[in-house]
């Protein structure tokens, strides 16, 4: 059975609602990236890479859907800051409750957009 990558969504905003910490806001994050970014592989019909996989599909969808795909660069880019900055340089990434509202916002149009692929 594929699973359905959406359930990341739920599962983000689960978290994001239930606590504002930031551990739980940067999870929150990367969950909403994942949950769009496994949806966009699936429909563009990508499998079985590893490497540069995530190059591989924001590229695919940028073609595909330019809104989308540059949407779910953005979105990568805030869950790379959620996962590997310990301190975040960019100081339009320094607040996670903003960080989570923008990645809750894209993830939620992105989806939107891959459903009419």
């Amino acid at each position: 059975m594929t699973f359905d990558g959406s359930a990341f969504l739920r599962v983000a905003n689960e978290l994001a609602h239930n606590s504002d910490d930031e551990a739980s806001l940067r999870t929150a994050v990367g969950r909403a990236y994942y949950a769009v970014f496994l949806q966009a592989r699936e429909r563009l019909g990508i499998h079985g890479q590893r490497r540069r996989i995530h190059g591989i599909v924001i590229g695919r969808l940028k073609s595909a859907d330019p809104v989308a795909g540059n949407q779910l660069d953005k979105l990568e880019a805030l869950r790379g800051a959620a996962d590997y900055d310990l301190v975040v340089q960019d100081p339009l990434h320094q607040n996670w409750q903003s960080n989570w509202r923008d990645a809750s916002n894209y993830a939620r149009h992105i989806a939107r957009r891959l459903a009419r692929l």
